[in-house]
């Protein structure tokens, strides 16, 4: 077994970093502690911005925090890109550092660099042409609301260079174990966000809601350039810990050796986090498509995937900091650290999501009033929909850690599956299936008929779970098996 181990220190001559040798040797509560708890912080910034800038807008006009309900899809698509190239670029590269092959990791982290340019040209683009026709697919949205939208979406997709590329770098950071750089980014850009938001929306504006400042009431545009400005500090911050700092890895194009293979390695894992989130735009589409019919409904919709970026962005935290972790114990060859970082980071799912379960059964009325949304019947309608949306937070904690634990096992084909069933195989059919019974059902009238649409979320994590739990758990055992036989032929051929 010693011989193993001492297999699973060589290298290829180039040595193992500072940061690598990190997620080999420390202990592992403290090294799930360290990886994840920054970018969990970074991720609670994010759902505090998220929940900020939908204040101040919904203040400003409530047709604007509609507009955003609208558009959410294509910014979606935008971040479903950025992260799934950077999440195929940290899988790989914490892979390769685990094998001891750095420049292969070199090499992943510069192509990941020239593909994420590649989607900023190819969103700008898109966005001479997309946002009109796409807001057009809805029927009865007021002018005022297509205005508001007309303003921001564009604008937004032409301008996402500086978030695909902090995305992107930050992801290969945390390959490498430095959490650090990744969480001083994302909560500067938030911050500063947060802090600019009320300056240029605003005439008469209040900073942090209760500091009177003198505004420049640029309305949407405002709330526009508040964002492109943090999401350019948060791009430079992390583009300037690769130019003046050394890390584990390059991040830069220069001595690119570009291959396809690379490319494909990255879309190999990426891939399923790329669908995952565009998935998830395609079912807000459809959902808002279907809400669109019932008074207020794509606005509580809104509110409600606002207000669970609270309850689910310490999750996707925590597989950041999970993810670096299982890829390179896995290509360490190190099950135990590997099954040890899993349940820890699966106890830990549950445990928050478990708290957004109970804040949302029992406080949903006041979540839902920070919107601005003071219509009785609009908050009545909002707080039975949150109660039975969050009956699928305890599944899902399941299901995105069996996500994490497939991409980093190397079968994201798996992980990818997982996304389309939840979303495309049960969650959008169940919400027409659903729709159609309640509706032809006498004794259900319309508002009722509204919420309980809303039963496709907790079904089809449930449905999810139970078919791909033996899935994930069988592909698990394979391929450490393999490891280990891998490992054992080694051994003896030194022998």
């Amino acid at each position: 077994m010693e011989e193993v181990k001492e297999l699973n220190n060589e290298t290829n001559g180039e040595g193992i970093s500072l940061n690598s040798d990190k997620l080999r040797n420390t202990p592992m509560g403290k090294l799930l502690f360290s990886m994840a708890l920054p970018a969990i912080i970074s991720m609670l910034i994010e759902a505090l911005y998220n929940v900020i800038d939908g204040i101040y807008v919904s203040q400003w006009q409530p047709e604007a925090f509609d507009a955003f309900g609208y558009g959410r899809p294509l910014f979606m698509i935008v971040i479903a890109v950025g992260i799934g190239i950077g999440v195929g670029s940290n899988v790989f590269v914490a892979r390769q550092l685990g094998f001891g092959n750095k420049e292969k990791a070199n090499q992943v982290a510069k192509t990941a660099f020239v593909l994420a340019v590649a989607a900023w040209l190819l969103f700008f683009v898109l966005a001479w042409v997309l946002p009109k026709p796409f807001i057009k697919i809805y029927n009865g949205v007021s002018q005022t609301i297509v205005d508001r939208y007309m303003e921001y979406v564009p604008y937004y997709m032409m301008g996402c260079l500086f978030s695909m590329l902090s995305m992107v770098g930050s992801k290969i950071l945390q390959a490498t174990g430095n959490m650090r750089v990744p969480m001083i980014s994302q909560t500067l850009g938030c911050l500063t966000n947060i802090i600019l938001d009320p300056v240029f929306i605003f005439k008469d504006a209040k900073l942090f809601f209760f500091i009177p400042v003198k505004g420049l009431g640029m309305g949407m545009s405002g709330a526009l350039i508040a964002t492109l400005i943090g999401q350019f500090l948060s791009c430079a911050y992390v583009l300037g810990a690769f130019l003046f700092r050394k890390q584990d890895v390059d991040f830069f194009p220069k001595g690119l050796k570009f291959t396809f293979k690379n490319v494909k390695a990255i879309f190999n894992i990426g891939l399923p986090n790329f669908i995952l989130n565009a998935v998830g735009s395609f079912t807000t589409i459809i959902l808002n498509y279907i809400l669109n019919n019932y008074d207020y409904g794509v606005t509580i919709y809104t509110a409600y995937f606002t207000c669970q970026s609270f309850v689910f962005m310490p999750i996707f935290g925590l597989t950041q900091g999970t993810m670096p972790i299982l890829g390179y114990s896995y290509g360490a060859n190190l099950k135990k650290r590997f099954d040890d970082c899993f349940k820890r980071s699966l106890i830990t799912a549950l445990c928050v999501l478990g708290a957004g379960l109970l804040a949302f059964q029992l406080f949903p009325e006041q979540i839902v009033r920070i919107f601005n949304i003071e219509n009785q019947h609009a908050v009545e309608l909002a707080a039975k929909s949150f109660r039975i949306i969050s009956l699928c937070f305890i599944p899902a904690a399941f299901s995105i850690l069996l996500i994490t634990l497939l991409q980093s096992l190397n079968v994201g084909v798996y992980s990818m599956l997982i996304s389309l069933l939840r979303q495309i195989g049960f969650l959008i059919p169940l919400a027409f299936l659903f729709q159609a019974i309640f509706t032809a059902s006498p004794g259900i009238d319309m508002t009722n008929r509204f919420y309980l649409i809303f039963l496709c979320f907790p079904v089809a994590e449930i449905l999810t779970l139970l078919i791909f739990t033996p899935i994930a758990i069988k592909k698990y055992r394979t391929i450490f098996a393999k490891r280990a036989r891998q490992a054992e032929e080694h051994v003896t051929e030194i022998a």
